[in-house]
Parts: structure tokens; C-alpha cells; sequence
């Protein structure tokens, strides 16, 4: 198998396509054959991947995992690498998962193992945080927001 005619500049992301002898030509349903590869041969393979260094192919993704927000394309990958970098949340027990997947709006849920468990966790929008007029974290009146 070749990869796509079509490259991007390295470390672009884009869809995998390949095409050769061992990719099928299709595959038989109750409504008759349905053909896998396009008119030049090329199978859309779903996922996602971009060049590294050495002409390495790294799939970073499936297409239909892609969380669009606000026009805005967001990678799973780029929100698990995030949560993995908060303390205490156990390597490679991270993924986040689009919700209202085909809505005009989408938005996600991040799931994680951790060490330590809290009772809950809540996600708040910039500035809901009670703070002092020196920015100090109000703990008391933050409870609120988590009851």
C-alpha cells in the first residue's frame, strides 16, 4: 500500500487514504455490493493521521470522533493529552467522547481514572469561581457550586 497522492506539509493532519492489491474492492450486503475504494482506488480508511519526520505515518484519530465547537475542529487527542497532564489522573486512562455528535451543537465529555476519587466534579465557565476582590478562592462560597 502507498499513501494518498495528496501529502500536506508534515505534522498536518488530514484523512488516511490508501490504495494497492490488499485493500478491498468492496463488500456484499443484503442490498447488493457496495464498492470500498473510489474511482482512482484510493479507501477512505476513516482515520486520521498526519507525516513525522522520515515519512512515518502517525494516526492521531477517527474522522467521526472530531468535536466541532463554535466552527472550531477539536481532536480528542488534544483534550486527553490535557486531562492525562492533571495530577493524579492514571497514564493512558483518559479519552474524551463527542456528545450531540451532528447538532449544531456539539460538545464533549471527558472521562478519566484517577487515583483519588472526588464525590464530583464540576466544570463552571470563566469567572464563576467566588474569589476575593485580592483573588483569593472563596471555598465556602464555592460550595454552591458543587451542591
Amino acid at each position: 500500500m502507498v499513501p494518498a497522492v495528496t501529502r500536506l506539509p508534515a505534522r498536518d493532519v488530514g484523512v488516511l487514504q490508501v490504495r494497492g492489491e490488499p485493500v478491498s474492492l468492496g463488500y456484499e450486503t443484503m442490498g447488493g455490493f457496495v464498492a470500498a475504494q473510489d474511482d482512482q482506488g484510493w479507501y477512505d480508511t476513516g482515520d486520521l493521521g498526519y507525516l513525522a519526520e522520515a515519512e512515518h505515518v502517525v494516526v492521531c484519530g477517527r474522522v467521526k470522533d472530531v468535536i466541532i465547537m463554535a466552527g472550531r475542529i477539536i481532536y480528542p487527542t488534544d483534550i486527553e493529552r490535557a486531562a492525562a497532564r492533571v495530577s493524579g489522573v492514571r497514564p493512558g486512562c483518559a479519552v474524551a467522547v463527542r456528545l450531540d455528535a451532528g447538532h449544531s451543537r456539539e460538545t464533549f465529555a471527558v472521562a478519566v481514572e484517577v487515583d483519588v476519587r472526588p464525590r464530583n466534579v464540576v466544570v463552571v465557565e470563566p469567572g464563576m469561581i467566588p474569589k476575593t476582590p485580592s483573588g483569593k478562592l472563596r471555598s465556602a462560597h464555592t460550595l454552591a457550586l458543587v451542591n
